[in-house]
Order: structure tokens, then sequence, then C-alpha cells
């Protein structure tokens, strides 16, 4: 039986609490479109979201992940998740702080023979940020 969108969503924070970019990336489609802001433009295909992934995890090593609400129709999925992680590599040019911090995402996915088909995610960065802010305001004045 072939999984239902939910299951595949499932699967997929699971493989995201891994820290892990290669098996995260597997759950996605070889002609997957993921659809992020924070990205800048379309990232296409299933080797990119590895790429993407591989950023995102070695700025992020994952503590918590957990799905909070989820819509399912049909074979689409909205998903409203919060993560905790470590702030330990760069990341849209805010240098690691080494500091925990919570976030969450707000995702739509499309699912399609067992993979995710599609992606377009929007999350809540104030609290990555705020890490920056507060690195900036504890530096010496030089």
């Amino acid at each position: 039986m072939a999984e239902t969108p939910r299951e595949i969503i499932e699967r997929l924070v699971e493989l995201f609490k891994t820290n892990d970019a290669e098996l995260a990336s597997r759950i996605y489609a070889e002609d997957v479109v993921i659809d992020d802001p924070m990205y800048g433009e379309q990232v296409e295909g299933r080797q990119a979201a590895l790429a993407a992934f591989g950023d995102w995890f070695r700025a992020f090593r994952i503590i918590d992940f957990e799905i909070v609400e989820s819509i399912v129709e049909g074979s689409r999925i909205a998903v409203h998740w919060r993560w905790r992680a470590v702030h330990q590599g760069k990341y849209l040019d805010v240098p690691p702080s080494g500091r925990e911090f919570d976030g969450w995402h707000l995702m739509f996915f499309d699912t399609k023979d067992g993979h995710v088909s599609r992606d377009l995610t929007c999350w809540d960065c104030t609290q990555f940020f705020a890490l920056r802010d507060r690195a900036e305001e504890a530096a010496p004045a030089g």
C-alpha cells in the first residue's frame, strides 16, 4: 500500500531528526520543486535539495522536530511544525552562535509515488536572527 501524504511527511520529520541531508533528501522526488524565500530562487531537483539540506544541517543541529498540526487534501498536505536546534554554522550571513533556539515552519507539500514533489516553505526566522542581534550587542565596540 502506498504511503499517505501524512505518512510521507511524518517520515520526513523523522529523517530531519537524523541531521543527515542525504537521508532527508531521499524523500524528495527527482524532479521536486522547493520554493522557499530564504533560497532566493526555486530549488529544482533532488540533487539541489540535497545541497540545500546540506547547508541547513551544517548550520543547524536539530534537537527536536514535531508536527503541530496538518491538513490533508488528496495528495497535498499543509503542515505547521516546530523545531529546536543549535546554531552551529553560518547561515544567511549569520555566524555560528552555538546557541539553541526554537523555530516554526508553515509548509505546503504535494506528494506523488511516495515522495515530496513540491515543497512551499515559510519559516519564522525571528529567533534565529535574534541570535545575530545578541552577538552584535555583545561584541566590543571597535
